[in-house]
Formats: C-alpha cells, structure tokens, sequence
C-alpha cells in the first residue's frame, strides 16, 4: 500500500476543520483505518472500529437538504427518521430506524479564532512529518480570511505558545515565521499543549467563533498520561464553547484518545490515510464548509412501550430511561450526519409512532433550538417482514453491521478464539453480500456498486482470520451462518451472533 502524502493530506484537512467549524463526522477515520488494516492482511483494532464512520463515510447524500425560506436563506438544521419498512406485522419484528440531519447554509461567515496545535516531539522528525507540518500550515495561512486569528501551541516535554494570536490582515509575515521555526525535538506532552490552546482559544473567542486544531503522531508519554484526565479536555472545552478537532498521523497514535477529546468537545476526528478520501470530501463539501449551521446538536429518540433497542449503530449514542440521545456535536453548512439504530417491536405492541428531537443552539452559541419529527408504524398483518426494504437504510444498516461485526471478530481474536471470529467476520460477509443482491434487486445499482469496496476489505479480513472449527452440528436457527456455509460447534458460536436475527 502506498504511503499517504501528508502535506496534501494536512493542507486540505486544515482548510475543511477551520472553517467548518465543527464536526465532520463523514470524516471517516475509523474506515480509514479498517480499509489499512485490511490491505495490509490484518485485523483492525477493536478500538478503532466506530459503526458511525462507516456509514457517514458512504451516505451524505442520504440526507435532505434543507430548503430555502422566503428570504432567500435556509433552515439552521432539516432533520428526517424513516423506518427501513414500517409496515410492520402483527408479530412484532426487527425494525431499522433512519436518523438524518443536514446543516443549512448560514447567511455569513463567522470570523474565525484558530489555535493550532502542533506536536513537535522527536518523533515528527521521521519522514520529515514536522516539515510537511510547516508547508500545509503555510499553505493553509492563504486560505483564511483577513478578519481570521491565528495562533500556534506546540508540544514536546512542555506546551509553548509559537505564536501568539494574530491578525491574519496585519500579522502574515510573523505569522509565517512563526510557522518556519516549528522543529522537533523531546518527548509528547499532549496534555499541556492541549491545556495550553485551551486558555489561549478562551481569550481568542470574543466577536466569533473560537476552535482548537490538534495534530499528534504518537501517543502522550510527558506530562499527564491518564486517558480519563486527558479525555476531560474535551469536555473542558465543550463547556467553555470551543470545539476541538483532532488529526492522528501515523501507525502510533493514540485512535482513542484523539477520538474521544473531538466527541466530547463538538469537533471531528481525523485519521490521515491516503490523499484521495480528503481530496473527495474537499471537492463536495468545501463551498459549504465556510459557515457554521449549528452547535452542539443532539437527536433524542424516546421508545415507547413495547419497543426496545437491539444495537445502535453510532458510538456517540447513550441510552437510559428509554431515550436513545445522539451526540453529534457542532453541524457545518450543507454537513449530513446519519444515525441508524436497530429496534425491536414486540409482537402485538400498540404503537403508532416513535416521536424523533433534534436540540441544537445558533452559531454563536446563545439561543437554543428544537423541532420535532416521528415516524409512523403500519400493520399489515402477518406475512414475511423484512426490516429494511428502504434501499438507503438497507445500505447503510449494512455498513452498521460490518463495523459490528468488525469490532466483535477484533475482541475475539483478542481473547485468542479466532476461529469463532473467523465464523463471525464470514457470516458478515455473506450478510453483506446478500444485502447487496438485494439492493440490485431493488432497481438501486448505485447503493449497491457503494458496498463493493468494504465488502472486498471484510473479505480480506476473513483471509486473514485463523480458519473456524469444523464439526457436523450446523448453528441451529441462525440464518447469518447458515448463509456463510460453515458447520459449526452451536456451543462456541451462537453467543457471537446475540441479535443476528
């Protein structure tokens, strides 16, 4: 597999965080990741697995676009939920709920405070990561606009501010020489860079709308190491109004930690792969990525009775009380997020709708915003249900199940039972698959053709899984590894598939 060019990677990556302010949840890190491993012969990391990515990553056009109101300008957020089939039989079945979300386009663009925090620790020296650093900052100065602020931490064994905030109209040329001294040297102190560009973004806030760019190659081995204490930050930060978004390079990082410090403050994520997935999201969604729609948004879903949650199929998801509540930080111009869930309604259950909310708060942070939706069961009777007929739910409610079962095979090839995850990782192969025929069945050749490239990455995966034991007991009422083919021991294999019905 070739190498990723990092300055093409940073320059675009820089450009679509700053001034999308927020959160680019199609940002496909965890994809990117799968997609690595796989071509590489590998299992991907549990940890790094995130369902969300997924199908971010292949469906923002499953998302309406909100429309324009009388004035010529567009609604903050459109929110849409459609049940993959909602005529649902007497007996009760397996339903999948769609949740779509996408920003509208704000009427100006926001000036923009931006701190950007640079790990300089000796490690960027490799591959001359610290000089790609400096050419895509370069690059990304002619990008911002006048009424722009810039500022520079770095980190190594302690946090320093290269650069204090500045004027990009009257400050370009300290700006760039700020950014050609940046070397590298010493050991990771995230904590006190991240710490740093905190207090510094606090001051910068005033008249806009303040951000955080972090961008690591390692893991913090200086300073405050604890994953919980360094996670906090994000939430520092998500409560002080500043989203923080992060970018990992490289095979050394720490995925979940740059992960979670975005999750918790409203930013994105980003895992640097190869140039052409930036260079896709660059082309589609730059000319909306300059205004911010809304912040901190949350989509809340409220079970009734007789209906329970199977799996969701977003990471940012807790549930409790009967409410599913989606984080889904901060939604730039034109962004789309899509939440899948799998639902199951117990047979004979009374229900007529599942009520769907969307909270949020304007740009700037002050007046707080909700619209409510729901979806409507029909009953039709008893005949054969499947629960997603929808072509886009059926498309991305695979996606959802591969990244399921991805982490599932990943745990355990962990605990040393690769054969079961061999079984398991085959069964979502030929689920997969099976979908897909389904989609061309459904007259959709194009959602169909969007799965050929995970499906050939999961295949690869099965490759490079240990094979699975075989016996002549078949996995009794278990229709994912009767498709796969295998004969498996029931005893060892049917808890892999809780919920595979």
């Amino acid at each position: 597999m070739s190498r990723p060019r990092p300055l093409a990677v940073l320059v675009s990556l820089l450009f679509l965080i700053a001034l999308g302010a927020g959160a680019c949840s199609g940002s496909g890190a965890s994809y990117a990741r799968f997609r690595r491993a796989a071509s590489e012969g590998r299992v991907v990391a549990a940890r790094e697995v995130r369902a969300a990515d997924f199908i971010d990553v292949h469906a923002s056009e499953d998302a309406p676009r909100p429309p324009a109101t009388g004035d010529g300008e567009h609604l903050p957020i459109l929110l849409d939920a459609r049940l993959g089939n909602s005529a649902l039989p007497s007996q009760g079945g397996r339903a999948v709920l769609q949740i779509s979300l996408r920003g509208g386009m704000a009427a100006a663009r926001l000036p923009a405070s931006i701190v950007v925090v640079v790990d300089v620790s000796g490690s960027m020296q490799d591959e001359d990561k610290i000089g790609a650093v400096r050419h895509a900052l370069a690059r990304f100065v002619e990008t911002l606009d006048p009424a722009d602020r810039l500022a520079i931490v770095t980190f190594s064994d302690d946090a320093h501010l290269a650069l204090q905030p500045s004027s990009v109209a009257s400050s370009r040329s300290t700006i760039l020489g700020a950014i050609g001294g940046l070397a590298a040297y010493g050991g990771t102190n995230l904590g006190a860079g991240l710490g740093t560009a905190l207090s510094v973004a606090a001051s910068m806030r005033e008249g806009g709308v303040a951000r955080v760019v972090l961008l690591s190659d390692g893991v913090a081995t200086v300073g405050e190491t604890s994953f919980d204490a360094l996670a906090s930050l994000g939430t520092a930060a998500h409560d002080a109004g500043i989203a923080v978004s992060t970018i990992g390079m490289g095979d050394q990082i720490d995925f979940a930690l740059l992960e979670a410090v975005a999750n918790r403050a409203g930013g994105a994520f980003h895992y640097l792969d190869r140039p052409s997935e930036v260079e896709r999201v660059f082309a589609t969604e730059l000319a909306s990525l300059t205004q911010l729609a809304a912040r901190d948004a949350h989509v809340r879903v409220e079970l009734p009775e007789g209906v329970s949650l199977a799996r969701s199929y977003d990471e940012r998801t807790s549930f409790a009380l009967g409410v599913l509540d989606t984080s889904l930080g901060d939604v730039a111009g034109d962004e789309a997020m899509i939440v899948v869930h799998e639902l199951d309604v117990a047979p004979g259950a009374s229900l007529s709708e599942i009520p769907v909310e969307i909270s949020l708060r304007a740009p700037d942070g002050t007046a707080s915003i909700a619209a409510r939706t729901a979806v409507r069961f029909t009953r039709s009777g008893a005949f054969a249900y499947e629960g997603a007929t929808d072509p886009a739910v059926l498309r991305n409610v695979t996606l959802g199940r591969i990244a399921w079962s991805l982490r599932e095979a990943s745990h355990l090839v962990d605990v040393g039972d690769g054969g079961r995850a061999s079984v398991l990782a085959t069964a979502a192969l030929a689920d997969a698959s099976s979908a897909q025929v389904r989609l061309r069945a459904l007259g959709d050749d194009l959602r169909a053709r969007s799965l050929d490239e995970a499906l050939t990455l999961l295949g690869a995966t099965v490759r490079a899984l240990p094979p699975p034991p075989v016996t002549s007991a078949r996995l009794a009422g278990n229709d994912d590894a009767d498709r796969a083919g295998w004969t498996v021991t029931s005893s060892r294999a049917s808890d892999a598939f809780t919920g595979w019905r």
